[in-house]
């Protein structure tokens, strides 16, 4: 994980008060008393580093010493499946006692080794699976032996953190998803060096360049210094440490007008779909369409921002002036989504090999349609084996092809084919990270090619650009790397750093609130910021390839540094969790830096930290059965959310295969690659009917069967002064391929002021509802 270092103060009285504890046993499958498992009350906020915990004695028994608040409780012991009980909430005074963890039999061994950056054994650590959910606390700690760790978890997708001992931090995040055995797993750990010395200050203050402003439009005076570290590089990759900071966008853009206007570059690709980019460089090189929409269209609220967007009419203006010549041009080079991929690749096989065209139907139906389960990593291959049948079909008959259609539509026609493939071959290997960012780069090289050796700038994130040999994004080789070892020295590839400030991101702590704006203070472990911070240039531009071959500098800038880097979600529970530790100068050849940043601002409007909007009241419960609707819309009385709809969530009314009646809901992922990885579609109504009853929601649920997926129905009640009851079932969900009741029951408050349920995914695949009842009982 990525992190921060999170200072707080106490008060010794006070925290004496607030003294607690909770205690019980863990049993085992036959109820037996287990012995030596490791037990720990997980902070609901998640800050695992703070759990006390202990081993149980021989009777099974625990007792651990907690202060008044929310926690998970958690269980792991090797050779049984890890336990977990949620909200427990011991107050001041109040101990919670006789608590039982069930442990159970089955679930899968995950074991390996710690090892620092250089390889050595890294001893005294602790080693935490943080299970990827919509629950608090469900943080698991694994048993250590020297650097050994091992546990028995259960499936599901999870990140791996470390404690090292003393100033040891983990350098990458690792995200491990539990299908079956995982052994022998490497976890390194690096070591914050020690703050930066007067001669590292020195050096850095007596090589940054000073830029006066991020925005374009300013002129290029400041910008001079920038040529010569560019140099002869064909390409210029520019990352960034969010997804959401308003200067990394607006200094991307001043980048590209310089390159364009002083240095000759005509390309810009960025971290998106390279199909649906066509419709952006349309509008920036003819002026077709509206540009808006076109950006919109990339899938990536990220990038759907009045700062790409002015950059992108920027170009449009630059295209227009009869003096350019050489027109700029707009791509992507990312292959996640396979629709407009199909689309076009049919269409163009329809006016050249009709016969090819209809095998596309018959052979890669999941590809064309967003709203098909997502495949099996069986049929991911054979899914592989049908594109290549078709880039097969494409390159017998290109003579003929060409010279039907000529030569520029063969090209983007094989070119859509080929990320058909890529997207087919991550759905054959789904959790393998490395094929995304080595199909970037393969897509990057083929706009070089295809540009006939014109100069390109890229975007996307600083652990996209990397060009990090030993990995990146979750241990896989990133697309830096791979394009480093195509181009060498002919590519040039700044990393993004900033020290304090503003940035839009998904929520990724309890509120779930989606996209809001959030704000991070200066971090004390962040030590290459403060480092360059102390050069005392609010904007900076540092080449790191002019450090000294040896000294105290290069050995600073060659240890792991802390400094905030992330992509499109955080939680300010753990800002702890968001500072990365890595040898920036392996990374990148220059640094560019931002002192104080503020959040990019969304097309449509700015948004603020307030919730998603909330579905309408409704005076009683409506389609509930879901017999009203029609395929492939959202069945009505029913709400989803804007910001699930953005990640990529679908809501849709299905006749097909339903358990009772004519209609069933699908509530599903349109890719499979979710930021928030859960979804709700909801009712909220009016509670007078049901003041101070005791209510029961039930309804009939089934999902695909991936191992990741759990649908549950949920219910709570919204009262003036917080939440009365509430119930979401994720302690008992449906993962099953066949129908499966659900009951939930519940006391609606006499001062309710809404009744609110739903139905809810957890995971990126697909489930369905149908029947539900809600009604009161004695």
């Amino acid at each position: 994980m990525l992190r921060h270092f999170l200072t707080f103060c106490l008060v010794l009285p006070a925290l004496v008060a607030q003294e607690t504890s909770v205690s019980g046993r863990v049993l085992g499958p036959e109820g037996k008393p287990v012995p030596g498992a490791l037990v720990a009350a997980i902070p609901a906020s998640g800050a695992w580093r703070d759990a006390a915990s202990m081993l149980t004695d021989p009777a099974g028994r625990f007792r651990l010493p907690v202060k008044a608040g929310s926690y998970g409780l958690t269980a792991t012991l090797p050779g049984l499946r890890d336990a977990f009980l949620a909200k427990v909430a011991p107050k001041v005074g109040q101990a919670l006692t006789d608590l039982t963890l069930q442990m159970s039999a089955g679930g899968h061994r995950v074991s390996g080794h710690l090892v620092d950056g250089k390889g050595r054994p890294v001893k005294a650590a602790q080693v935490a699976f943080l299970r990827v959910s919509q629950d608090e606390g469900d943080a698991f700690l694994a048993h250590m032996k020297g650097n050994r760790f091992e546990a028995t978890l259960g499936p599901g997708s999870y990140l791996v953190e470390v404690k090292g001992p003393g100033d040891l931090a983990q350098q990458k995040p690792e995200r491990l998803e539990v299908a079956g055995d995982v052994v022998d797993r490497e976890v390194k750990v690096g070591r914050f060096s020690t703050p930066a010395g007067p001669k590292v200050k020195a050096w850095i203050k007596g090589h940054g360049v000073a830029l006066t402003t991020p925005e374009a439009g300013h002129g290029s005076k400041d910008m001079e210094p920038l040529r010569a570290m560019v140099g002869k590089a064909q390409v210029v990759s520019l990352g960034e440490a969010t997804h959401g900071t308003r200067e990394f966008f607006q200094m991307k853009h001043r980048m590209l007008e310089f390159l364009v206007t002083k240095m000759g570059f005509t390309v810009f690709a960025i971290e998106a779909n390279m199909p649906e980019a066509r419709a952006v460089d349309a509008y920036v090189l003819e002026g077709k369409g509206d540009p808006a929409k076109a950006l919109a269209g990339l899938y990536f609220w990220t990038w759907n921002t009045e700062e790409v967007l002015e950059m992108i009419r920027w170009m449009r203006r630059y295209n227009e002036d009869p003096k350019h010549v050489r027109k700029v041009r707009f791509y992507g080079f990312d292959m996640q989504t396979p629709m407009v991929a199909f689309r076009e690749v049919k269409a163009y096989l329809a006016e050249v090999d009709p016969e090819g065209a209809a095998l596309m139907d018959a052979q890669l139906p999941e590809l064309g349609k967003p709203a098909t389960v997502p495949p099996s990593a069986a049929r991911g291959r054979e899914l592989v084996k049908a594109v290549q049948g078709v880039l097969d079909r494409l390159d017998a008959g290109r003579e003929a092809f060409v010279a039907a259609r000529g030569e520029e539509a063969f090209a983007w026609a094989r070119q859509d084919a080929r990320v058909l493939q890529q997207n087919a071959e991550s759905l054959a290997e789904p959790r393998n990270f490395a094929i995304r960012d080595r199909s970037m780069a393969e897509n990057t090289r083929w706009i070089l090619d295809h540009e006939k050796g014109a100069k390109a700038v890229l975007w996307a994130h600083n652990g996209h650009v990397s060009t990090e040999p030993e990995g990146s994004i979750a241990g896989a080789r990133s697309m830096g790397f791979h394009l480093r070892q195509a181009l060498g020295g002919k590519m040039f590839v700044a990393g993004f750093a900033f020290r304090k400030g503003g940035f839009q991101a998904m929520d990724g702590g309890a509120g779930k609130r989606g996209l809001v704006s959030f704000e991070v203070a200066p971090q004390p472990k962040a030590s290459l910021a403060e480092a360059l911070a102390s050069a005392g240039r609010p904007l900076m531009v540092l080449d790191l390839r002019r450090l000294p071959a040896r000294g105290p500098v290069r050995d600073w800038f060659d240890s792991p540094q802390g400094f905030l880097d992330f992509g499109a979600m955080f939680n300010e529970e753990h800002p702890e969790a968001y500072v990365a530790s890595q040898v920036v100068d392996r990374e990148f050849d220059a640094l560019i830096y931002v002192d104080t940043t503020t959040t990019a601002r969304p097309n449509g409007g700015r948004r603020g930290r307030a919730p998603a909007p909330a579905a309408t009241l409704n005076a009683t419960p409506t389609n509930l059965g879901f017999e009203e609707g029609a395929p492939g819309t959202l069945p009505p009385g029913w709400f989803l959310a804007d910001r699930l709809v953005e990640d990529g969530f679908r809501g849709e009314w299905t006749g097909e295969a339903v358990q009772e009646g004519k209609g069933a809901f699908h509530l599903f992922h349109s890719t499979g690659d979710s930021a928030l990885g859960w979804a709700t579609a909801m009712q909220s109504v009016d509670p007078t009917p049901y003041l101070g009853k005791r209510v029961r929601l039930s309804g009939w649920i089934r999902t695909d069967g991936k191992p990741e997926n759990e649908a549950t129905i949920w219910m709570r009640v919204d009262r003036p002064t917080g939440t009365g009851f509430f119930d979401n079932a994720l302690d008992r969900p449906v993962t099953r391929t066949t129908w499966t009741r659900l009951i939930l029951e519940g006391v609606v408050d006499a001062d309710a002021k809404a009744l609110n349920f739903g139905c809810m995914l957890k995971g990126t695949g697909h489930a369905w509802f149908d029947g539900l009842v809600l009604e009161t009982v004695n």
